[in-house]
């Protein structure tokens, strides 16, 4: 959209809720370029014990009319205190990465101010 926004992205604790354990996060631009789509952001997030979620916030940039959607991923690495991560998921036991597309709202405006204009020209 035309406005900044915040995503409060969800991260689950699995198979297990025992003891103290933390992960480090860090975010990495794919499409999306950091400072201009998203304000990339690093820190750790911790579970106490008993404690199943946590959330990264992420702030997303206003996007310009007919700029594309774009993409970033939240990379979690550093398990400590006996976590690990989805052995079978993207990064393996090491890391795990999710990719986000920012969606930009103002495309379809774009793309409708295109097609009357053109509409216009048949």
């Amino acid at each position: 959209g035309f406005e900044e926004r915040e995503a409060h992205v969800p991260v689950l604790r699995l198979d297990g809720l025992e003891g103290d354990v933390s992960c480090n996060y860090r975010m990495e631009g794919r499409s999306a370029v950091p400072g201009y789509d998203f304000e990339a952001s690093e820190g750790t997030l911790d579970f106490l014990d008993g404690e199943s979620r946590n959330f990264i916030t992420v702030k997303l940039l206003p996007k310009r009319l007919g700029e594309h959607s774009d993409q970033f991923q939240i990379i979690l690495e550093n398990a400590a205190g006996g976590a690990i991560f989805h052995p079978e998921g993207d990064g393996g036991r090491e890391t795990s990465r999710l990719t986000i597309t920012i969606r930009n709202e103002n495309e379809d405006l774009s793309n409708l101010s295109l097609a009357m204009r053109v509409s216009m020209w048949l």
